[in-house]
């Protein structure tokens, strides 16, 4: 840097370049040799300051890392979750860093998408799940009603053997069927789309009063027509939805409750039997 020297003659300011310090000089204006001092020293451990040159701080890692993951939204919780982790904990370096660490925008950026991708794909989740179990249930629910028609078809088999062993005449019970070898099978009078566990542990004597049992019209010697109801199910076995109901003629259709009741009403205007026996037992069978 120049060594300023001053002229003892004329008084004059003059600044020397620094290789001339030490040594002599001639003043520009009186023509005065003047002796050029040395250059101070600058002080040891002092830093000396750079002008224009001012540091940036360095740019966190993982706040970066964090932008690019949030940045791939389309992997949902796979890029979601390690943006979220990573942008928390770049955001903690560069608060103890002070002000040596930078990037906490990208680092805010990877946080904001991480958290919109692991939501979206938490509710893509909730929603799949939803639909899987509902399709599973109404599946569940389809094969148990299929079950229960195939039950009424058996009963029906069993009660044309009984009727052509016995003169044309139906049983007083279902458990009649069981007891006497026509019904092999006692989990036939058991419907599969009741939900009363409990009720599986029966025997063949109580088995037409089971709740997950089914009604059955005793009609005598009377050969019931086409349209005659014979079994069906209880309100409750298929959760209120419906009902098999075996007619006489040895078919099974399903009916819901609105249906079943305009079919019942129908029987019961035709026939007196049914009306009788329907008025006694409504709160079992009847819609």
């Amino acid at each position: 840097m120049p060594v300023l020297v001053r002229c003892s003659t004329c008084g004059m300011s003059l600044q020397a370049p620094d290789n001339l310090a030490g040594g002599r000089a001639v003043c520009p204006k009186c023509r005065t040799v003047l002796q050029a001092p040395y250059a101070a020293p600058a002080p040891v451990g002092v830093a000396q300051p750079v002008q224009g040159s001012a540091v940036a701080p360095k740019t966190s890692g993982l706040a970066v890392a964090s932008a690019i993951f949030g940045v791939l939204i389309c992997l949902g919780a796979l890029s979601g979750i390690p943006a979220l982790i990573m942008g928390l904990l770049a955001l903690l370096a560069i608060r103890k860093a002070q002000g040596r660490l930078g990037g906490a925008a990208l680092a805010i950026v990877g946080i904001c998408l991480g958290a919109l991708s692991t939501a979206a794909t938490a509710v893509a989740v909730v929603k799949l799940t939803s639909a899987t179990t509902g399709a599973v249930t109404v599946a569940r629910d389809k094969a148990r009603g299929a079950a229960c028609a195939n039950n009424l078809r058996q009963i029906a088999i069993a009660l044309e053997r009984h009727m052509g062993d016995n003169g044309g005449k139906y049983p007083a019970s279902l458990d009649v069927l069981l007891n006497k070898g026509y019904l092999p099978d006692a989990r036939a009078l058991l419907c599969p789309g009741c939900g009363n566990a409990g009720a599986r542990n029966f025997s063949a004597a109580s088995a037409g009063a089971l709740p997950c049992g089914y009604v059955y019209v005793p009609y005598g010697t009377q050969r019931t027509a086409m349209i005659s109801p014979l079994v069906f199910d209880r309100r409750a076995n298929h959760k209120g939805e419906g009902r098999n109901v075996l007619f006489g003629d040895g078919h099974v259709e399903w009916l819901r409750e609105p249906e079943l009741g305009a079919r019942f009403a129908a029987e019961a205007a035709r026939n007196p039997e049914f009306k009788k026996w329907l008025d006694a037992h409504a709160p079992d069978g009847g819609p």
